[in-house]
């Protein structure tokens, strides 16, 4: 936790592919439809709404396999540096009295392959955060898997 009550998660991913095909992965629709949720989730990509553009709104839902349970996420975006930065908020409809958080994810070319840098400025406990960091493991596994197929 930091000093100021709020915590932070940094995740780093070597991808098999572009940083321009990253950052489409997260910026267009049917694209990130494709990825968002992980195992055991689908985002229906009529569910999901993405206007890259500084001061754009996003927004995506998840539904559980398993038993249909919905989670609504939406956010604005502050940067939007195709093809190497994204910056945005985001925000838990389940839990619409928490604040906004802040995201950054950043696309750097390393060869052949793109390192995928997340981070996360949160106002999760550190045990919350720990489960948000295993949570998002899933997403960048399903990520990884879908670029490397484009």
């Amino acid at each position: 936790m930091a000093e100021n009550g709020t915590g932070a998660l940094t995740i780093t991913r070597l991808l098999d592919t572009t940083p321009k095909d990253a950052f489409d992965a997260w910026t267009s629709p049917a694209r990130f439809a494709q990825w968002w949720g992980g195992a055991g989730f689908s985002a229906p990509v009529e569910k999901v709404e993405l206007n890259a553009e500084v001061g754009g709104s996003w927004k995506a839902t998840i539904v559980a396999d398993a038993d249909g349970s919905e989670y609504p996420f939406k956010g604005t975006y502050s940067v939007v540096d195709e093809p190497t930065k994204l910056v945005f908020t985001l925000e838990d409809d389940n839990h619409p009295d928490a604040p906004p958080e802040s995201m950054t994810v950043t696309f750097t070319e390393k060869g052949d392959k793109t390192e995928l840098v997340v981070h996360q400025d949160s106002n999760l406990d550190e045990e919350t955060l720990a489960k948000a960091k295993e949570g998002w493991g899933g997403f960048f596994d399903a990520l990884a898997e879908h670029v490397a197929k484009s």
